[in-house]
């Protein structure tokens, strides 16, 4: 059996490789993009290392002889990834991606003419404490509550215009003082279907996508769910932040994305946050008499976990 191999070329680390590598720089129009000979779409998932480094895998309908066959030098580039070939059964190959840091920030795939292309997203930069969120855009979509079967009922609208309130109010006035922009991807009175809102998710340019998605009467929210790897670090300091605010069992918890606009995005790190519907009501921004509004605190806590997010090396 051939074993894969990995080598440097121009900047770029290469293993056994299907066609044509092309290496670009950090500029929007000069991404990192690995272009490999595939007959067949192929499946790409994200996956996660022990040692904490994300990756990309995708298999690939070609043979690692008929994938290394043409392959190609890179131009030159500053940071380094890491792409390797590997066999994958009876004439398949599996091609694994490292990016140059340690986190994988998004990608985007194109198949056309017997090829795959992988572009990958650049992470932002370091920034010091209390500046993570400066310039940064954050997408927000409300998400009825999954198999409820009432969707267009009075109840669930009125906790979705809620919740869509809290949002563009509460929500957009934190992370504003952080230095954040935030764009809600839909009105509080139109509910578009998934592909609709991840259209507008990727027309906002944001950094992050956040669904905040009614629970259901019967099921508390769950506890955090594996999807997209690239997904597992933002999901762990929402939730975090969520238990720092003793808001994780009662009122929310983070999750990878995996529903709605979430579920149709791999350029954008995405998180679901479910509140309990009981929470979803109009006094849900009125202050106890011990203490904040719930609507306040949780706010508070995406903000913070944004930015502890944020503040980890890329």
């Amino acid at each position: 059996m051939r074993r894969a191999r990995t080598l440097l070329l121009a900047g770029l680390l290469l293993g056994p490789a299907a066609g044509l590598f092309l290496f670009r720089g950090a500029a929007a129009s000069e991404r990192p993009s690995v272009s490999v000979a595939s007959a067949e779409p192929a499946v790409v998932r994200s996956q996660l290392r022990a040692d904490g480094q994300t990756l990309l895998e995708a298999e690939l309908a070609a043979t690692l002889d008929a994938a290394s066959a043409s392959l190609a030098r890179p131009a030159h580039g500053k940071a380094r990834a890491e792409v390797n070939l590997e066999p994958a059964g009876e004439g398949r190959s599996r091609l694994v991606i490292v990016p140059p840091t340690r986190r994988l920030w998004g990608w985007r795939t194109r198949q056309e003419d017997g090829r795959l292309t992988i572009t990958l997203r650049e992470a932002p930069g370091a920034s010091p404490p209390g500046t993570e969120l400066v310039g940064l855009t954050v997408a927000v979509e409300v998400v009825p509550a999954p198999g409820s079967g009432d969707a267009h009922s009075d109840r669930s609208r009125a906790e979705s215009q809620a919740l869509h309130r809290w949002a563009a109010r509460t929500l957009a006035g934190e992370l504003e003082d952080g230095g954040a922009r935030l764009d809600l991807v839909h009105a509080a009175d139109e509910n578009p279907d998934t592909a609709e809102r991840a259209r507008r998710a990727l027309l906002s340019e944001a950094t992050i996508l956040l669904s905040i998605q009614l629970g259901t009467d019967e099921q508390p929210p769950a506890r955090p769910q594996a999807t997209e790897a690239m997904n597992h670090g933002l999901a762990a300091a929402l939730q975090q932040a969520l238990q720092d605010q003793s808001l994780s069992r009662a009122r929310a918890v983070a999750r990878p994305g995996d529903g709605a606009a979430a579920s149709r995005l791999t350029w954008i790190p995405s998180a679901v946050v479910v509140v309990d519907r009981a929470a979803a009501l109009a006094a849900w921004d009125t202050a106890a008499p011990d203490g904040a509004a719930p609507g306040t605190l949780l706010a508070r806590a995406i903000r913070q976990g944004l930015q502890a997010y944020l503040r980890e090396p890329p």
